[in-house]
């Protein structure tokens, strides 16, 4: 599939992002597209990437574990379930108090998490601001059946990007020491 083929082919997260939003365009109606992600060191969801006709730019959602902030996405990532909900049921919820507005109200919004062995990282979403039924059933299962494959690659970049810094961190504490290090393989030879 094309995002196979991103995925072997991903050079950085932003680019993959992009490509992402690309192929979900080319199959769904995506013109309004956001990615986001726990950052749950800073008790946070970010959205790395976002594409969206009425709200200009990307932002955060602070205080992620508390239980007043509620917003379609926070559902989505704490619940680990994919939604798929109209502008009147969000309303609704909205009126009710169960949920918080976050951006410009939709006509519809479907999200789905996204999950590498039971663990959600984030969550993937579209909205449209004009038909109620630009998504269907059939949207949520191909967004769905897809997001596997979007968090494994957000896995492996993010775990790639920890071993580079870590190496480079102890390749300069190495490199600037001022005492001699000797590194040695389990057999006791001398590699460095």
């Amino acid at each position: 599939s094309d995002l196979s083929t991103a995925l072997y082919s991903l050079i950085d997260l932003d680019e993959y992002y992009v490509r992402v939003h690309e192929i979900f365009r080319q199959h769904l109606n995506a013109k309004n597209f956001f990615i986001a992600l726990k950052d749950m060191e800073n008790d946070r969801i970010v959205f790395p990437y976002f594409s969206d006709e009425m709200d200009g730019s990307s932002f955060e959602i602070k205080k992620f574990s508390s239980p007043n902030v509620n917003t379609l996405t926070t559902v989505v990532i704490r619940s680990g379930l994919p939604l798929l909900i109209t502008g009147g049921e969000f309303q609704e919820k909205i009126n009710s108090g169960e949920l918080n507005l976050v951006g410009t109200a939709s006509k519809i919004w479907l999200g789905v998490p996204l999950k590498v062995n039971n663990e959600t990282l984030g969550a993937i979403a579209m909205q449209d601001y004009h038909d109620q039924e630009a998504f269907t059933a059939n949207d949520l299962n191909f967004m769905t059946s897809v997001s596997e494959h979007i968090a494994v690659a957000i896995q492996r970049k993010r775990t790639e990007a920890k071993l580079i810094n870590s190496e480079h961190r102890h390749r300069t504490i190495f490199e600037n020491s001022p005492l001699g290090m000797i590194l040695f393989d389990p057999t006791g030879t001398i590699i460095d």
